[in-house]
């Protein structure tokens, strides 16, 4: 039994090291389209932002809850998921299950990104576009959703306890059995 939870135990630890590995290397290569390619600058339809975008759809299915974290505030705090001068397109992000209790994206554009089952309690989500976004079993309790655009987004079984919803636009989102 002991050489069984000892297997176990070094195959979840050769895991966890292949995941921080890979969000490494993520992280270096969009470095190097930030710093060398001129990533921030380049013009909708460049090459260098498909290359980014792909980069990022890659990598985000191979991560866990936290490292998801980690890539969404890289991409935020980089200015490359601005609402209006978005750089890279997260329509059909792998960010499902993602933790994001109490990060600041405050202005960050998920249109269409996957956010099921997300941990967004106390996110600050002020003026983020969730245009179509799918918060299904998503727990939005006590985020700030001051002026976010939720058009159409899917919130079912979405936890929007104590969430502040002014202003939010919720025109034709998905809302059955949502918990409030």
């Amino acid at each position: 039994m002991n050489t069984q939870l000892r297997d176990q135990t070094e195959q979840a630890i050769a895991s966890d090291n292949q995941r921080e590995a890979a969000l490494q290397g993520y992280i270096d290569s969009m470095s190097e389209l930030l710093l060398h390619e001129k990533l921030r600058e380049s013009e909708p339809g460049a090459e260098v932002r498909n290359i980014a975008r792909v980069r990022t759809l890659t990598i985000l299915p191979r991560l866990d809850a936290n490292r998801k974290r980690s890539v969404l505030q890289f991409l935020h705090e980089s200015g490359l998921i601005e609402k209006g001068k978005n750089i890279i397109d997260l329509s059909g992000a792998d960010l499902n299950k993602a933790d994001l209790s109490r990060a600041n994206l405050s202005g960050a554009d998920l249109n269409k990104a996957d956010l099921r089952d997300a941990t967004l309690s106390y996110a600050n989500l002020l003026w983020a576009n969730l245009y179509y976004a799918t918060l299904s079993g998503a727990d939005l309790s006590g985020a700030l959703l001051s002026y976010a655009n939720l058009f159409a987004a899917k919130l079912i079984e979405a936890d929007l306890s104590t969430a502040n919803l002014s202003t939010a636009n919720f025109h034709r989102a998905l809302q059955l059995h949502f918990v409030s």
